[in-house]
């Protein structure tokens, strides 16, 4: 990962020759690269070409690139949804020929039903009994026998967490969400600069 704060990436000229150059940011040998910039939301006058640079940098980057800001008034409201039952069934499937593994739908459509739709808990069941057909040996991986999935015991062996299960997190970014929402509220000048 290459962090560019906004520190460091502002020199006399602008941003830095950091940014600029593509072996020090995109190729990193076979190492995937994130590309992480900080308070883009705080741009000076010397930091001209900055936004330019950014978006060069994303439309030849082949990885991942994350700009994080310190504006918490600009707010994008985000609702999840669970998928539906063929849209996951497409995903697992593909994750399976990704991984080249063997894998009949029918039995991962009996995977997703069984963790009730939550696909984190379905891919880590599929990695957890695909990885337990698997050994190596002389770095060469050595299959044994088809592990039957029983999918009765499912349940009794990977909890079932309840929706209404009090989460610390959730509790907290309430709270925090709450508490912005309520200083807009009590200061109009704050909602003059959000609608400018």
């Amino acid at each position: 990962m290459i962090t560019i704060s906004n520190d460091e990436a502002r020199s006399h000229g602008g941003i830095s020759p950091r940014l600029h150059g593509k072996s020090n940011v995109f190729t990193c040998g076979s190492v995937q690269t994130l590309i992480l910039v900080e308070d883009v939301d705080m741009l000076f006058l010397e930091d001209r070409g900055c936004i330019a640079a950014i978006q060069h940098i994303s439309e030849t980057a082949k990885g991942p690139i994350i700009l994080t800001s310190n504006n918490s008034f600009a707010r994008l409201h985000v609702s999840f949804s669970l998928p539906l039952l063929d849209e996951l069934l497409s995903h697992m499937y593909m994750v399976c020929v990704t991984e080249e593994l063997n894998n009949n739908p029918l039995l991962l459509k009996k995977f997703i039903q069984s963790c009730d739709g939550d696909i984190r808990k379905t891919i880590m069941q599929l990695q957890f009994w695909f990885q337990s057909k698997k050994y190596k040996i002389d770095r060469k991986v050595q299959v044994y026998g088809s592990l039957p999935f029983d999918l009765e015991a499912c349940p009794h062996i990977i909890p079932k967490i309840p929706w209404s299960y009090p989460s610390e997190l959730s509790k907290l970014i309430e709270k925090k969400i709450t508490n912005s929402i309520t200083i807009m509220e009590e200061n109009p000048c704050l909602q003059g600069l959000v609608n400018k």
